[in-house]
């Protein structure tokens, strides 16, 4: 059998550890069963620890090794006491030399495997540690998802129409400002494009703005006439800016304002603008011919009527002269 496997189940010269010394039953039997006792656990760690292994996969490097390692370091030492009970009757010493040489040389390579693994293992978090993360986590998402659900709130309830679209220009979110405004529903404008919105005049305009938009240029405003459902018109200023994410454009946000009053009332002021300087030239016309005729009036009075009126009286026409000319300035 190839030599007696090299030579290592040889028992040439050497007695079974029974005949040697004064061995009782009891002993002999003591040392026979403990040493397979330790064998059978030896077997049994490496199984539990490949199975952990096997299952926990996500394990970082070096440790799925330094596991393997320690399960064949273990096996080895288990071998060693099962060598030990069969020399009780059989002396199989070569055999014991070489499986003790197997195990002190995976012995120290567990050890070479064991020592940088040791840091890393060190700098894993406990278990409080990792209680803690989560719980600064949990307590993190939970405001995180309050100031989300705070902000959709404040957007829901604004009474601009606030949309967003995706960079291919579908229509992501609509709030109610923007069904009031526009007439149409969550569900009927959802995936459709932007451009149903506006008329064809302002569409090139409107693409402008969303192409430097998605080029993250500043926020672009534009005032326009949209269309609703209805096909009617509504006078609104557009805020458009970017969404960022990890420093690249995702999508636009849109906020419309509808500014129909404020332009009835800008024409309003307009017309009364124009009431008023219609009335102040009409005034004025009609103010200056009868100051003329105070000014031409005084002048006869004091060139033809001098001698008839004293000093006193020259003034008093003096001063009817200039303030009529004041007015007239």
């Amino acid at each position: 059998m190839t030599s007696n496997l090299f030579g290592l189940l040889d028992t040439t010269g050497f007695p079974a550890r029974w005949h040697c010394g004064r061995w009782s039953a009891e002993l002999g039997l003591l040392h026979i069963l403990s040493d397979i006792a330790v064998f059978g656990a030896y077997m049994a760690i490496p199984i539990v620890l490949a199975s952990f292994i096997r299952n926990r996969r996500d394990l970082p490097k070096p440790f799925p090794i330094v596991f393997w390692m320690f399960g064949a370091f273990i096996v080895a030492c288990g071998m060693t006491h099962l060598i030990e009970a069969v020399i009780v009757w059989h002396p199989v010493y070569r055999l014991a030399g070489a499986v003790k040489v197997a195990t002190a040389s995976i012995s120290w390579l567990t050890l070479v495997f064991l020592v940088p693994a040791v840091p890393k293992a060190l700098a894993l978090k406990t278990p409080d540690e990792l209680k803690r993360q989560v719980a600064e986590a949990t307590d993190q998402l939970r405001h995180e998802r309050d100031a989300v659900a705070h902000l959709a709130a404040i957007v829901e309830s604004s009474q601009d129409a606030i949309l967003s679209q995706d960079l291919s220009g579908q229509i992501r979110s609509w709030n109610r400002g923007a069904t009031r405004m526009f007439g149409y529903s969550v569900g009927e404008i959802a995936g459709r494009n932007s451009e149903v919105l506006v008329p064809e005049a302002v569409r090139a305009e409107l693409a402008a703005a969303l192409s430097r938009a998605r080029a993250g240029e500043a926020i672009e405003q534009l005032v326009s006439e949209w269309i609703r459902k209805d096909r009617t018109r509504v006078a609104v200023a557009v805020t458009i800016s970017p969404f960022m994410q990890d420093g690249e454009v995702s999508g636009l946000s849109m906020i419309a304002r509808d500014i129909s009053s404020l332009q009835a009332k800008t024409a309003e002021l307009e017309r009364s603008n124009e009431e008023l300087e219609q009335f102040a030239y009409v005034a004025s016309h009609d103010l200056q011919e009868p100051l003329r005729m105070v000014v031409s009036f005084m002048d006869l009075l004091k060139r033809s009527h001098a001698s008839a009126l004293d000093e006193t009286g020259l003034k008093y026409v003096d001063f009817a002269v200039y303030g009529a000319r004041r007015m007239k300035q």
